[in-house]
Protein backbone atom coordinates (compact mmCIF):
# COMPACT_ATOMS: atom_id res chain seq x y z
CA UNK A 1 0.00 0.00 0.00
CA UNK A 2 2.83 1.99 1.02
CA UNK A 3 4.84 1.52 -2.13
CA UNK A 4 1.96 2.28 -4.28
CA UNK A 5 1.32 5.82 -2.34
CA UNK A 6 5.04 6.40 -3.39
CA UNK A 7 4.47 5.79 -7.09
CA UNK A 8 1.30 7.74 -6.85
CA UNK A 9 3.22 10.41 -5.76
CA UNK A 10 5.64 10.28 -8.51
CA UNK A 11 3.40 10.00 -10.91
CA UNK A 12 1.93 13.31 -10.01
CA UNK A 13 5.22 14.69 -9.33
CA UNK A 14 6.46 14.10 -12.96
CA UNK A 15 2.98 15.41 -14.29
CA UNK A 16 2.92 18.88 -12.57
CA UNK A 17 6.94 19.03 -13.56
CA UNK A 18 5.91 18.48 -17.53
CA UNK A 19 2.76 20.95 -16.95
CA UNK A 20 5.57 23.74 -15.34
CA UNK A 21 8.07 23.09 -17.83
CA UNK A 22 5.25 23.44 -21.04
CA UNK A 23 3.92 26.67 -19.21
CA UNK A 24 7.63 27.85 -19.00
CA UNK A 25 8.21 27.39 -22.42
CA UNK A 26 4.89 28.79 -24.01
CA UNK A 27 5.37 31.78 -21.83
CA UNK A 28 8.84 32.26 -22.90
CA UNK A 29 7.75 31.40 -26.60
CA UNK A 30 5.12 34.26 -26.30
CA UNK A 31 7.65 36.76 -24.92
CA UNK A 32 10.35 35.63 -27.78
CA UNK A 33 7.04 36.59 -30.22
CA UNK A 34 6.12 40.04 -28.36
CA UNK A 35 9.49 40.91 -28.35
CA UNK A 36 9.89 40.43 -31.91
CA UNK A 37 6.65 41.89 -32.63
CA UNK A 38 7.52 45.09 -30.75
CA UNK A 39 11.27 45.36 -32.62
CA UNK A 40 8.98 45.11 -35.86
CA UNK A 41 6.71 47.89 -35.13
CA UNK A 42 9.59 49.71 -34.79
CA UNK A 43 11.69 49.42 -37.87
CA UNK A 44 8.76 49.70 -39.37
CA UNK A 45 7.75 52.64 -38.07
CA UNK A 46 11.51 54.46 -38.60
CA UNK A 47 10.92 52.99 -42.45
CA UNK A 48 8.10 55.22 -42.88
CA UNK A 49 9.50 58.18 -40.33
CA UNK A 50 12.69 57.86 -43.39
CA UNK A 51 10.39 57.83 -46.22
CA UNK A 52 8.00 60.84 -44.67
CA UNK A 53 11.57 62.95 -43.94
CA UNK A 54 12.89 62.11 -47.85
CA UNK A 55 9.60 63.44 -49.13
CA UNK A 56 9.41 66.79 -46.97
CA UNK A 57 12.56 67.70 -47.93
CA UNK A 58 12.12 67.48 -51.42
CA UNK A 59 9.10 69.41 -50.61
CA UNK A 60 10.65 72.36 -49.09
CA UNK A 61 13.89 72.40 -51.01
CA UNK A 62 13.37 75.60 -53.33
CA UNK A 63 16.64 75.12 -55.39
CA UNK A 64 15.00 72.11 -57.08
CA UNK A 65 12.90 72.43 -60.12
CA UNK A 66 9.26 70.60 -60.21
CA UNK A 67 10.87 67.78 -62.58
CA UNK A 68 13.89 67.39 -59.73
CA UNK A 69 11.39 67.33 -57.11
CA UNK A 70 9.43 64.99 -58.98
CA UNK A 71 12.38 62.54 -59.73
CA UNK A 72 13.09 62.87 -55.71
CA UNK A 73 9.56 61.96 -54.72
CA UNK A 74 9.15 59.58 -57.41
CA UNK A 75 12.71 57.92 -56.31
CA UNK A 76 11.59 57.76 -52.07
CA UNK A 77 8.10 56.11 -53.87
CA UNK A 78 10.48 53.07 -55.59
CA UNK A 79 12.40 52.45 -52.86
CA UNK A 80 9.57 52.17 -50.40
CA UNK A 81 6.36 50.44 -52.44
CA UNK A 82 6.35 46.75 -52.80
CA UNK A 83 4.57 47.43 -56.59
CA UNK A 84 4.60 43.69 -57.40
CA UNK A 85 2.76 42.62 -54.46
CA UNK A 86 0.36 45.48 -54.64
CA UNK A 87 -0.64 44.57 -57.93
CA UNK A 88 -1.12 40.45 -56.96
CA UNK A 89 -3.69 42.31 -54.38
CA UNK A 90 -5.51 44.64 -56.67
CA UNK A 91 -6.28 42.04 -59.09
CA UNK A 92 -7.16 39.02 -56.82
CA UNK A 93 -7.44 35.77 -58.49
CA UNK A 94 -7.33 37.28 -61.77
CA UNK A 95 -3.34 37.54 -60.93
CA UNK A 96 -2.90 34.01 -61.71
CA UNK A 97 -4.07 34.24 -65.46
CA UNK A 98 -1.48 36.60 -66.22
CA UNK A 99 1.63 34.90 -68.00
CA UNK A 100 4.90 36.04 -66.78
CA UNK A 101 4.98 38.49 -69.66
CA UNK A 102 2.07 40.00 -68.39
CA UNK A 103 2.38 40.01 -64.71
CA UNK A 104 5.74 42.30 -65.57
CA UNK A 105 3.69 44.67 -67.41
CA UNK A 106 1.03 44.68 -64.97
CA UNK A 107 3.29 45.77 -62.24
CA UNK A 108 4.79 48.70 -64.92
CA UNK A 109 1.60 50.12 -65.69
CA UNK A 110 0.18 49.91 -62.76
CA UNK A 111 3.11 51.64 -60.93
CA UNK A 112 3.38 54.10 -64.00
CA UNK A 113 -0.64 54.70 -63.75
CA UNK A 114 -0.35 55.50 -59.98
CA UNK A 115 2.35 57.98 -60.27
CA UNK A 116 0.64 59.81 -63.10
CA UNK A 117 -2.72 59.88 -62.51
CA UNK A 118 -2.28 61.76 -59.27
CA UNK A 119 0.14 63.80 -60.86
CA UNK A 120 -1.22 67.36 -59.96
CA UNK A 121 -0.95 68.26 -56.96
CA UNK A 122 2.60 69.52 -56.08
CA UNK A 123 2.06 72.97 -54.55
CA UNK A 124 -1.52 72.01 -53.25
CA UNK A 125 0.32 70.17 -50.54
CA UNK A 126 4.16 72.13 -50.30
CA UNK A 127 2.77 73.76 -46.99
CA UNK A 128 1.34 70.56 -45.21
CA UNK A 129 3.30 68.63 -42.83
CA UNK A 130 3.21 64.79 -41.70
CA UNK A 131 3.48 63.30 -38.32
CA UNK A 132 3.42 59.51 -37.38
CA UNK A 133 1.44 59.28 -34.46
CA UNK A 134 1.23 55.38 -34.07
CA UNK A 135 2.04 51.39 -35.30
CA UNK A 136 0.49 48.12 -34.45
CA UNK A 137 1.54 44.41 -35.85
CA UNK A 138 -0.81 42.92 -37.77
CA UNK A 139 -1.12 38.81 -39.42
CA UNK A 140 1.35 37.75 -41.70
CA UNK A 141 3.81 39.94 -39.93
CA UNK A 142 2.55 43.25 -41.13
CA UNK A 143 2.74 46.60 -39.82
CA UNK A 144 0.15 49.22 -39.96
CA UNK A 145 1.83 52.83 -39.40
CA UNK A 146 -0.49 55.29 -38.69
CA UNK A 147 0.36 59.10 -39.89
CA UNK A 148 -1.24 62.51 -39.33
CA UNK A 149 -1.30 65.20 -41.76
CA UNK A 150 -0.42 68.42 -40.12
CA UNK A 151 -1.43 71.88 -41.72
CA UNK A 152 -3.10 72.75 -44.63
CA UNK A 153 -6.84 71.85 -45.75
CA UNK A 154 -6.36 68.36 -44.65
CA UNK A 155 -5.18 68.99 -41.26
CA UNK A 156 -5.69 65.98 -39.11
CA UNK A 157 -6.21 63.62 -42.28
CA UNK A 158 -5.10 60.25 -40.90
CA UNK A 159 -3.17 58.01 -43.57
CA UNK A 160 -2.14 54.76 -42.88
CA UNK A 161 0.85 52.83 -44.58
CA UNK A 162 0.47 48.69 -44.46
CA UNK A 163 4.02 47.19 -44.26
CA UNK A 164 5.41 43.57 -45.33
CA UNK A 165 9.29 42.81 -44.78
CA UNK A 166 10.57 42.43 -48.18
CA UNK A 167 14.81 41.10 -48.32
CA UNK A 168 14.68 42.56 -45.16
CA UNK A 169 13.02 45.93 -45.80
CA UNK A 170 9.75 47.51 -44.88
CA UNK A 171 7.58 48.11 -47.98
CA UNK A 172 4.04 49.49 -48.38
CA UNK A 173 1.24 47.26 -49.50
CA UNK A 174 -1.42 49.30 -48.93
CA UNK A 175 -2.22 53.01 -48.20
CA UNK A 176 -5.58 53.89 -46.37
CA UNK A 177 -6.66 57.14 -46.14
CA UNK A 178 -9.61 58.00 -43.72
CA UNK A 179 -10.19 54.27 -43.91
CA UNK A 180 -10.30 54.22 -47.47
CA UNK A 181 -8.04 51.60 -49.20
CA UNK A 182 -6.17 52.07 -52.39
CA UNK A 183 -5.71 48.36 -53.05
CA UNK A 184 -9.41 48.03 -52.57
CA UNK A 185 -10.75 51.03 -54.50
CA UNK A 186 -8.67 49.72 -57.27
CA UNK A 187 -9.33 46.13 -57.13
CA UNK A 188 -13.15 47.07 -57.53
CA UNK A 189 -12.33 48.54 -60.71
CA UNK A 190 -10.01 46.13 -62.25
CA UNK A 191 -12.96 43.36 -61.10
CA UNK A 192 -15.39 45.69 -63.18
CA UNK A 193 -13.10 46.07 -66.21
CA UNK A 194 -12.23 42.27 -66.32
CA UNK A 195 -15.55 41.52 -65.85
CA UNK A 196 -16.45 42.20 -69.41
CA UNK A 197 -12.67 42.67 -70.85
CA UNK A 198 -10.28 40.49 -71.09
CA UNK A 199 -6.68 40.88 -69.29
CA UNK A 200 -5.30 41.99 -72.77
CA UNK A 201 -7.48 45.30 -72.98
CA UNK A 202 -7.31 46.13 -69.58
CA UNK A 203 -3.24 46.84 -70.50
CA UNK A 204 -4.39 48.42 -73.50
CA UNK A 205 -5.96 50.77 -70.96
CA UNK A 206 -3.18 51.32 -68.98
CA UNK A 207 -0.95 51.46 -71.15
CA UNK A 208 -3.55 54.64 -73.12
CA UNK A 209 -3.95 56.09 -69.95
CA UNK A 210 -0.43 56.51 -69.08
CA UNK A 211 0.69 57.74 -72.34
CA UNK A 212 -2.15 60.25 -72.14
CA UNK A 213 -1.45 61.46 -68.69
CA UNK A 214 2.45 61.21 -68.65
CA UNK A 215 2.58 64.60 -70.54
CA UNK A 216 0.53 66.40 -67.66
CA UNK A 217 2.42 64.48 -64.77
CA UNK A 218 5.69 65.72 -66.06
CA UNK A 219 4.49 69.23 -65.89
CA UNK A 220 3.05 69.59 -63.01
CA UNK A 221 6.16 68.11 -61.34
CA UNK A 222 4.80 65.73 -58.59
CA UNK A 223 4.29 62.08 -59.49
CA UNK A 224 4.40 59.81 -56.45
CA UNK A 225 3.27 62.81 -54.24
CA UNK A 226 -0.26 60.94 -54.18
CA UNK A 227 1.38 58.46 -52.22
CA UNK A 228 2.29 60.63 -49.00
CA UNK A 229 0.00 63.43 -49.34
CA UNK A 230 -3.08 62.51 -51.13
CA UNK A 231 -5.46 63.08 -48.79
CA UNK A 232 -8.96 63.53 -50.01
CA UNK A 233 -9.89 60.01 -49.74
CA UNK A 234 -13.13 60.75 -52.06
CA UNK A 235 -10.85 61.02 -55.22
CA UNK A 236 -9.49 57.46 -54.87
CA UNK A 237 -11.61 56.49 -57.44
CA UNK A 238 -11.91 58.84 -59.71
CA UNK A 239 -12.14 56.01 -62.84
CA UNK A 240 -8.00 56.38 -63.43
CA UNK A 241 -8.87 53.74 -66.12
CA UNK A 242 -11.88 54.99 -67.90
CA UNK A 243 -14.71 53.70 -65.77
CA UNK A 244 -17.59 55.73 -65.07
CA UNK A 245 -17.10 57.58 -61.85
CA UNK A 246 -18.63 56.61 -58.56
CA UNK A 247 -21.91 57.79 -57.21
CA UNK A 248 -21.41 60.16 -54.32
CA UNK A 249 -22.71 58.65 -50.96
CA UNK A 250 -21.23 55.53 -52.00
CA UNK A 251 -19.62 53.71 -49.21
CA UNK A 252 -15.99 52.46 -49.88
CA UNK A 253 -14.11 48.90 -48.77
CA UNK A 254 -11.63 48.91 -45.99
CA UNK A 255 -8.18 47.41 -46.75
CA UNK A 256 -8.79 43.86 -48.45
CA UNK A 257 -5.87 42.86 -46.11
CA UNK A 258 -6.01 40.81 -42.83
CA UNK A 259 -6.30 43.03 -40.06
Amino acid sequence: MMLLRVARNRMAFRVAGSVLALLLSASLEARAVGEADAAAVETARAAVSGAMAEVLSALSNENLSDAARLEAIKGVAYSNFDFATMSKLVLARSWRSLDADQQREFVKEFRDMLARSYGKRLKRYSDEGVRVVGARAEPRGDVSVETRIVGGNFDGAVVRYRMRLRLGAWKVIDVVVEGVSLVSSYRSQFREVLSSNSIAELLERMRKKNALTSAESTKSGTGFLFFFFSFSSRRWCQAPIGLPKRKKGKKENPSPIPA
